[in-house]
């Protein structure tokens, strides 16, 4: 399954995959301006696997944490 999908960038977005579907949990921080097709196949490459985020976005989807505070915990995505 892993071949055909590019996250975002070619062999990055493979790389990030397989990162991804080995962690314990994965930290979700694109941001607003993320396609929500790109968002479902991401997920659905990842079954099984704990998303989580710092914080969500009015349209739910994950902020990105450059100007999060440094004390917040990852809630789940």
């Amino acid at each position: 399954m892993l071949h055909g999908i590019d996250t975002r960038g070619g062999e990055r977005g493979l790389q990030e995959l397989i990162v991804c579907r080995t962690a314990d949990l994965v930290i979700a921080g694109w941001g607003k301006f993320h396609a929500s097709d790109r968002t479902a196949q991401f997920l659905g490459a990842i079954p099984g696997t704990p998303v989580y985020c710092l914080n969500k976005n009015a349209d739910g989807s994950p902020v990105h944490p450059l100007y999060q505070k440094a004390n917040l915990f990852p809630i789940h995505y």
